[in-house]
């Protein structure tokens, strides 16, 4: 008999063969030097797994001539039935969609219920958005979004600020992650890093005990790494279902992924 092959990749493997649509999040805090590179390496790390990836940016708002969540849960847009071609993981403008559908939930249903039979099997709906608004979002729900800090020292005071957000207003505690490349690793010295940081301020500040951070270094290019596949099993181990499945979804942007506005 042959043993099984047991790799870093095995339990992202496992994960990905449930196919249904799932919910994760990112939190911003303004450290775009960080976020948006690890954004963009996690988007490319769940394509390689076979998903089609949409990333609902909570940062920007929807516009007449950029249309994004808003447009897609107002049905009457898309009655005629026109859809773009499909990109592997496109970014769409959410910060109005994500506050309407917290406004329109009610009781101890998770506002993220909002978002079933919008998006396809298999695919990955990232919500990236400020801590007070994932708040809103993620509460009632087992989604522990990232909250990646790096090595500019301002990272740990806003990365402090959203958790502080996130866990006061609804008891969301956040999976933490140090973020480095080649250029910010730091030789080693007495001072923790900052996700260790983070969680020692969570633990005696806030009295709020977190899971071990993690340590992730960004890949150069579009290439991934181990450190972001264990990222990925991570976030994906507390991803919400997103169960009721329709076979008409917008996509809003091409095949090249774009960041615009604030980023």
């Amino acid at each position: 008999m042959l043993d099984l092959c047991a790799d870093q990749g095995v339990g992202l493997r496992r994960i990905a063969m449930n196919s249904c649509a799932k919910a994760i999040a990112v939190a911003s805090h303004g450290s775009q030097n960080g976020e948006l590179p690890l954004l963009w390496s996690l988007c490319t790390t769940l394509v390689e797994l076979g998903h089609t990836v949409t990333v609902l940016d909570g940062t920007m708002e929807e516009q007449p001539n950029e249309p994004g969540l808003m447009q897609i849960l107002d049905a009457q847009h898309w009655q005629h039935g026109t859809r773009m071609d499909n990109g592997s993981w496109s970014v769409l403008p959410a910060a109005r969609g994500l506050q309407r559908i917290c406004q329109s939930s009610s009781g101890a249903a998770p506002a993220l219920e909002k978002l079933n039979g919008l998006f396809e099997i298999d695919e990955i709906v990232i919500v990236f958005a400020h801590g007070d608004l994932l708040s809103k979002v993620l509460i009632n729900s087992d989604v522990q979004p990232l909250l990646a800090v790096s090595h500019i020292p301002m990272s740990l005071m806003t990365a402090y600020r959203a958790l502080k957000q996130m866990l006061t207003a609804a008891q969301i505690r956040p999976l933490i992650a140090t973020v480095s490349t080649d250029a910010t690793l730091q030789p080693v010295t007495s001072h923790p890093l900052p996700g260790k940081a983070l969680t020692d301020c969570a633990r005696n500040f806030l009295g709020c005990n977190l899971r071990s951070p993690l340590i992730v270094k960004l890949p150069e290019g579009d290439t991934t790494s181990p450190s972001i596949n264990r990222l990925v099993t991570r976030m994906l181990e507390t991803a919400m279902p997103l169960d009721r499945h329709l076979h008409i979804t917008p996509t809003l942007c091409g095949t090249q992924p774009q960041f615009a506005g604030s980023h």
